[in-house]
C-alpha cells in the first residue's frame, strides 16, 4: 500500500498535508502511519450583500454533524436505464425507404421523422411500410400500410392541413391503411388511419401517388393514377377537403414530381409538375398547363422539382428541374437546370448519370455546416446514379452551392430519396436505399444508419466486448468482437470483425482500427497494452483471410494490423485475458480455447502464452500447464484475498498437468508463474461448461456506497451451462467459498454467458451483473439480465420492459468520456433494449454522476470521499494499475491526481451535499 508522501518532483500545495487537515477516522489499512483521530478543518461561509459566496473563518465542523444538523439526506436512487444509442435502424437487405418527413405530431415542439418505404420491420420492430423515429425509439403508426402488389407500397409523405386538424398524408401503391380501405393515398391522425375520399390509384394494375404539393394551402398528388372512384384525375388533382377533383383535364402521364414557386412576376406562386409527360415540366397558368419545353430522347423525364436561392439572402429563389433530359427551353442543359420565370439555365455543366433511369432520384436544400461546411448558408444537394458533376467526379450524391459542384461524404450507392429535417428534428439529412440499411442520415464521417450507432450493422451477433483489460489505460474506445457481418454505414457490406468502434463527435459510432478485407468471426478481444497513445489492441477470431485459421490480430496504435498465430488443429480460440504481475515483468497473454499448438509449438494445445515484449509464442506453457481438453473461459484477478492475481481457466477436461479432476467440466486456478489448483476435484466438478467469470465484490479497498442492499462476497463467480456440482444444485451460476461452489439464490432458468460487477450508482452499490439466455432469475421476471445483490436476484430496473429480447453474449464495463459516467455494455444477438431499439450492442446508463468530488457515490462529499481522493492522491498518475478503475480522483481528466483536483474537491467538499 502506498504511503503517505508525495514522489519528486511534483510540486504540491501540501507537503505533506499538516495532520489538521486529515479526515477524522481514517479506515485501518488506507495509509500506514498517521494520527489516530485527525480533522479536518472546515471553514464557515456566508453570503455577502451581492449573494456572492464569502469564505470565512469558522468553527471545526464534520460533514456528518452537519448533515444531521440539516437533514440531509441522500438524493432519491435512480434506476439504471438502457440508452437506446446502438438503436437498430436497418429496415433489411430486401426493404427499401423511399420516403421521410418530419412532423411535430405530439404538438410539444420536438418534430419526430417518420419514414416510408416497402418495409415490414425497423430495427426489430414491426412497422408495416411506415415507422415513426422520435430519437430514442422506433414505433409503428397502427397496422401500417398494406398492399396487394410487389411495388412499393409508400413513395411520398407530406404534412397536411384541411381545415380538419393536422396530419401526415402518406401515398403510394396500397390498399388498406390500419386495417381499413385506403386507395393509394390515407390520413394519419390522432393515434388512427382513415381513406382520403376515394384515394388515388389501382393497386392491382400498380398505380398510385408519387408526389405532393401543398399550392395556395391546398394539398396536390401526382402520380401514375388514372382515377379516384369514379371520377377521371389522370395524373394530378387535387384533394378540397371531401373529394379529390381533377386539376385541368389533368396531365395524361406519369407525374414525378410536383412544386410550388413563385416566380415573382406579379401573379402569385404557380403549381409546377414534372414527370414523362409532354414537355416534361409544365405549370398551372391561371387554369392551363403550360409546357417549359423541357426536352431529350424516349427515355428522358423530370424526377425532382425543388426552389433553392443560390444568393441568399440576396437575390430571389430559381426553381430546380433534375432528371434525366438535354434540353429546356432550347438551352443544352447535363440533366439538371434552374427556371428564374422567364428562362431556363445551366447548372455549373450540369450531372452525368450512368442510366436513362432512375437517374436523378433526390434533391434537397441542406443547411451548409451539416455538410461540413462553416458558414451559415444553404446548398442544394442532389443524389442519383451519377458519375459527374461539372468536372468533378461523382460518388452519388453532389452539392451545388450556387457557383460550382462538390462532393460530400461518399454513400457508397445512390439513395432513393433525400430529405433534410428542420432544425430540432432527431435526425440530420436523411437519405433512403443507403447500403443495407435501407435508411440513413449523414454525420460528420460517414452515412449512419438512424438511432446513432455503427452497430446498426451488426449481424448476426457480437461475442466479445470489452473497454480494455487495463483500465487506468483506458482510451474511451469500445473494443467489439463480432461474428457475422458488419454493414459499414455508407459501404453496405464492409467486413467480419471490428476491432473497435468510437463516437466521431456527432453522437454516432464508427468502426475505426478495423482491419481491411478480414473475414471469419472474432470470438474474443484480449484487451488492450500499452500507456495512453500507445495502445495496442488484440482479437482473436476464426478467419479465413488474410489469415489463415484460428489467429490473434495484434493492432498496434499505427500502422497496419499484423497476423500472429495460427493456432493449428481445430483452431477455434474461444477465450483470452492478459496476465500482468504487479511489479513483474511485462504482460503475457494467454489464449484458450480447441486448437492443438499455437503458433508451431507442439505443447501448446488448448492454451498457450503469448509475449507481447517479443511478439511470439512461449514454449511448452512454462507458467500454468494446459488442460487436456478445450478451454471456453478464463480470467485473471485476487480472488483469494492473498494478495496475488490469479490465472482462473473453465472448460471441458478431466485433468491438468496430470492432476486428475473426474469430471469433463471444471475451473482450475493458479498464479502465473506459480502453482495451481483444481476448484471442484472429484464429483464436485461443474456438470456442465463454464462460459464466463467475475472476479470482485465486495472487499475492504474503500468506503461502500451507502444505501447498500446487501454485501456481494468478495470472491470469484463463475456462470455457464451447468446445473450443479456434484449433489449440489447451482442453476447456471455459481460462487467459489474456498472449498466448494456455492449456489446465488434459485440460480436461473437458462444459461449464464457474461458475468461483470458495476454500480450504477443508485444508492446500491456495487452488483453482480449476469446476462444470458435466461428470462427468469431467483424466480423474478428477468429477460436475459440480472443483478446479484449478495442475498437476492433483481431485475435490472422496474420498467416491465427491463431486459433484451434474445441472447446476450458478452458484458463490459465501459467509460465513454462523455460524462454519462460508467456504464454497462451489452453484446448479443438481441435488437431490444428495454424495450428501446438496440443493434445487437446496448448501453446501461447509471445515475448521471452529477457529482464527481462524490467518489463512493453516497450524494454527499464528505469525509469518506476525502479518503477515497487522498489515496489516489498518493499515486498520482492515473496510469498506475493501483488508482481505481476509472482514476476517479482526476476531477480535471488530466491524467494525474494533482493540486488542481484537490481544488476542485475542495469546492464540493464545502458544499457537502450534491448539487
Amino acid at each position: 500500500m502506498a504511503k503517505f508522501s508525495v514522489p519528486a518532483p511534483r510540486n504540491h500545495l501540501f507537503q505533506p498535508f499538516p495532520a489538521s487537515l486529515w479526515p477524522r477516522q481514517v479506515p485501518t489499512g488506507i495509509l500506514e502511519s498517521g494520527p489516530t483521530e485527525p480533522r479536518f478543518e472546515r471553514r464557515a461561509e456566508a453570503k455577502g450583500a451581492n449573494g456572492m459566496k464569502q469564505v470565512q473563518p469558522g468553527s471545526l465542523l464534520l460533514p456528518a454533524l452537519l448533515a444531521l444538523a440539516f437533514g440531509a439526506s441522500p438524493a432519491r436512487a435512480t434506476e439504471p436505464q438502457w440508452s437506446g444509442e446502438f438503436a437498430f435502424g436497418t429496415i433489411g437487405n430486401s426493404a427499401s425507404a423511399t420516403a421521410a418527413v418530419a412532423w411535430d405530431d405530439n404538438h410539444d415542439g420536438t418534430p419526430s421523422i417518420f419514414i416510408g418505404g416497402k418495409f415490414t420491420t425497423v430495427g426489430g420492430v414491426a412497422c408495416n411500410a411506415i415507422a415513426r423515429w422520435d430519437g430514442m425509439l422506433w414505433n409503428p403508426l397502427g397496422g401500417g400500410i398494406a398492399t396487394t402488389s410487389g411495388t412499393l407500397a409508400i413513395r411520398s409523405m407530406i404534412v397536411h392541413n384541411d381545415g380538419t386538424g393536422e396530419g401526415l398524408i402518406a401515398g403510394g401503391v396500397f390498399n388498406t391503411a390500419g386495417g381499413n380501405p385506403a386507395i393509394g393515398v390515407a390520413r394519419w391522425r390522432d393515434g388512427q388511419w382513415s381513406a382520403l375520399g376515394d384515394g388515388l390509384g389501382d393497386p392491382v394494375f400498380n398505380l398510385g401517388v408519387k408526389c405532393f404539393a401543398i399550392h395556395k394551402g391546398d394539398l396536390y398528388a401526382g402520380g401514375n393514377f388514372q382515377t379516384s372512384g369514379a371520377n377521371f384525375v389522370i395524373g394530378v388533382a387535387r384533394w378540397s377537403g371531401s373529394a379529390w377533383v381533377v386539376v385541368n383535364n389533368g396531365l395524361g402521364q406519369n407525374v414525378e414530381c410536383l412544386a410550388s414557386y413563385d416566380e415573382q412576376l406579379g401573379t402569385g406562386p404557380q403549381l409546377f409538375a414534372g414527370g414523362s409527360f409532354s414537355g416534361r415540366v409544365r405549370h398551372l397558368d391561371g387554369n392551363v398547363w403550360t409546357s417549359l419545353n423541357v426536352s431529350g430522347n424516349s427515355q428522358s423525364r423530370v424526377t425532382q422539382l425543388t426552389v433553392f436561392n443560390p444568393t441568399a439572402p440576396a437575390g430571389k429563389p430559381l426553381l430546380f428541374a433534375a432528371g434525366r433530359f438535354t434540353s429546356a427551353g432550347g438551352t443544352t442543359v447535363n440533366n439538371i437546370a434552374s427556371w428564374d420565370g422567364t428562362a431556363w439555365s445551366d447548372v455549373g455543366g450540369g450531372i452525368e448519370v450512368l442510366s436513362d433511369f432512375p437517374s436523378i432520384t433526390g434533391m434537397t436544400v441542406v443547411n451548409n455546416r451539416d455538410i461540413g461546411q462553416d458558414n451559415d448558408r444553404q446548398s442544394l444537394m442532389v443524389g442519383g446514379v451519377i458519375d459527374k458533376a461539372g468536372d468533378q467526379p461523382s460518388n452519388e450524391i453532389v452539392i451545388w452551392d450556387g457557383s460550382s459542384w462538390s462532393n460530400p461524404i461518399d454513400p457508397g450507392t445512390f439513395p432513393q430519396f433525400l430529405y433534410a429535417p428542420p432544425a430540432g428534428s432527431p435526425t440530420r439529412i436523411l437519405a433512403g436505399g443507403i447500403g443495407s440499411n435501407g435508411i440513413a442520415q449523414l454525420g460528420t464521417q460517414a452515412w449512419y444508419p438512424i438511432g446513432n450507432g455503427g452497430a446498426t450493422g451488426f449481424s448476426p451477433s457480437i461475442n466479445r466486448v470489452v473497454a480494455g483489460f487495463e483500465k487506468s489505460f483506458h482510451d474511451g474506445k469500445l473494443s467489439v468482437g463480432l461474428s457475422g457481418t458488419f454493414y459499414q454505414p455508407g459501404t453496405g457490406l464492409a467486413q467480419d470483425v471490428v476491432v473497435s468502434i468510437s463516437t466521431d463527435g456527432g453522437g454516432h459510432f464508427v468502426p475505426v482500427e478495423a482491419t481491411p478485407n478480414l473475414s471469419g468471426s472474432g470470438a474474443a478481444i484480449t484487451g488492450s497494452i500499452g500507456a495512453p497513445g500507445q495502445i495496442t489492441k488484440y482479437l482473436l477470431g476464426q478467419l479465413t483471410s488474410p489469415c489463415s485459421g484460428g489467429t490473434m490480430i495484434q493492432v498496434p496504435p499505427a500502422g497496419p494490423p499484423n497476423c500472429i498465430g495460427p493456432l493449428f488443429g481445430g483452431a477455434d480460440p474461444r477465450c483470452a485475458v492478459v496476465l500482468r504481475p504487479p511489479g513483474g515483468p511485462s504482460p503475457l497473454i494467454h489464449v484458450g480455447g480447441n486448437f492443438l499448438d499455437a503458433g508451431g509449438i507442439p505443447g501448446n494445445s488448448f492454451g498457450a502464452y503469448f509475449d507481447p515484449a517479443t511478439n511470439t509464442w512461449l514454449t511448452g506453457n512454462p507458467f500454468f500447464p494446459s488442460p487436456n481438453g478445450p478451454e471456453f473461459a478464463a480470467e485473471a484477478g485476487d480472488f483469494d484475498g492473498d494478495g496475488q492475481d490469479d490465472f482462473v481457466v473453465g472448460g471441458s477436461f478431466s485433468q491438468v498437468a496430470g492432476q486428475g479432476a473426474d469430471n469433463w467440466f471444471c475451473v482450475t486456478s493458479g498464479h502465473r508463474d506459480g502453482p495451481h489448483i483444481v476448484l471442484g476435484t472429484g464429483t464436485a466438478g461443474f456438470s456442465s461448461a463454464p462460459l464466463a467469470f467475475a472476479i470482485g465484490g465486495s472487499v475492504p479497498r474503500g468506503p461502500r456506497s451507502a444505501g447498500t442492499v446487501a454485501d456481494v462476497p468478495f470472491g470469484l463467480y463463475a456462470g455457464g451451462t451447468f446445473t450443479s456440482a456434484g449433489p449440489t444444485a447451482l442453476n447456471y451460476i455459481a460462487r467459489w467459498d474456498g472449498a466448494n461452489w456455492q449456489p446465488l439464490g434459485a440460480g436461473m432458468n437458462g444459461t449464464v454467458r457474461a458475468l461483470e460487477f458495476w454500480d450504477a450508482r443508485d444508492g446500491n452499490g456495487l452488483m453482480l451483473y449476469a446476462a444470458g439466455d435466461f428470462t427468469l432469475a431467483g424466480g423474478v421476471p428477468a429477460d436475459r439480465i440480472a443483478k446479484w445483490d449478495g442475498t437476492q436476484w433483481h431485475a435490472v430496473n422496474s420498467d416491465v420492459l427491463n431486459g433484451l429480447n434474445n441472447r446476450v453474449n458478452t458484458l463490459a464495463v465501459w467509460d465513454a468520456g462523455d460524462g454519462k459516467g460508467e456504464s454497462l455494455v451489452a453484446g448479443g444477438t438481441f435488437t431490444l433494449a428495454g424495450g428501446k431499439s438496440a443493434g445487437r450492442l446496448a448501453r446501461l446508463l447509471g445515475a448521471p454522476p452529477s457529482c464527481p468530488a462524490d467518489l463512493n457515490h453516497d450524494s454527499q462529499v464528505d469525509d469518506s470521499d476525502f479518503v477515497v481522493f487522498l489515496f489516489s492522491y498518493n499515486i498520482l498518475d492515473c496510469a498506475d494499475p493501483e488508482i481505481p478503475a476509472g482514476c476517479p480522483s482526476d476531477l480535471n481528466h488530466d491524467g494525474i491526481v494533482e493540486d488542481a483536483d484537490f481544488v476542485i474537491f475542495l469546492a464540493a467538499y464545502n458544499e457537502l451535499l450534491c448539487p
